[in-house]
């Protein structure tokens, strides 16, 4: 049983199909934040960049994209529907950076396991990076999943489009707040329909811990429950993150002679 996100060609396809409302209206934030701080052009980068949706939007935007994604499905979406953008197969957790405007991690990916552990210093050590990367002022835009999440007994959710389906079973590990979703798809292939099975895990981690991993690591912290009109899912906490100037270290005064 693989129980690492793999979002192969049907889920990658379903998600781009039927979950992307969320990523164009993050973006659309993205963008108007970023104006109104001043800052007209430069790099944003996506960690967990998916199918390409919320990039199009800064693409358009004048934003260069730098996106990154374990998946090569969804990599190839993205290429597709942004060519002029810069799209790698990367962990957001090792990559290197460069510098920045903005930088987003929208759609969870921060809660995806597998993830370095211990979980709570390596988000304080993907802040910092982000930190370093970002220009003073620039923004970052995340949400994960919190542990309103984490059900108390299995639930099951079935979603359908035009050409495809989804139903997904969520299971919950309260001592430890990891959700384990079974995602099933159905994709029409012919005159029939393709079925696919994935193990996703979820590491959740309350907003108020993120919060206070941002602050220690030199940035403003806004919460955000919706992306403009889009509200955001139950158990699913978001942030508006403003890069501040490290404060300068006080010269020692000289010793008397």
């Amino acid at each position: 049983m693989n129980r690492v996100p793999r979002y192969g060609p049907d889920l990658a396809l379903v998600h781009s199909a039927g979950f992307s409302p969320a990523a164009r209206a993050s973006a659309r934030l993205m963008v108007g934040r970023l104006r109104s701080a001043g800052l007209l052009d430069g790099c944003v980068v996506e960690l967990g960049c998916g199918s390409g949706e919320s990039a199009s939007v800064l693409d358009r935007a004048g934003y260069a994209v730098v996106g990154l994604d374990r998946s090569a499905d969804m990599l190839r979406l993205a290429r597709a529907r942004v060519p002029g953008a810069s799209f790698r197969q990367r962990s957001l957790w090792t990559a290197a950076l460069p510098a920045a405007v903005g930088v987003t991690a929208v759609g969870e990916p921060l809660s995806y396991l597998p993830a370095p552990a211990p979980y709570t210093p390596a988000l304080t050590r993907l802040f910092q990076r982000v930190h370093r990367a970002l220009v003073p002022g620039g923004l970052l835009l995340l949400d994960v999943v919190t542990p309103d999440r984490v059900p108390h007994a299995p639930a099951r959710k079935w979603i359908e489009g035009r050409d495809w389906a989804v139903l997904v079973e969520a299971t919950g590990d309260r001592r430890r707040d990891v959700v384990t979703r079974r995602i099933v798809t159905f994709v029409r292939a012919g005159a029939g329909w393709r079925r696919s099975v994935e193990w996703h895990r979820q590491r959740a981690v309350p907003a108020m811990t993120v919060v206070q991993l941002l602050i220690a690591s030199g940035f403003g912290v806004e919460r955000l429950d919706a992306y403009g009109t889009e509200p955001l899912l139950p158990g699913q906490a978001g942030f508006l993150a403003v890069r501040l100037p490290r404060p300068r270290r006080r010269a020692r005064p000289l010793p008397r002679r």
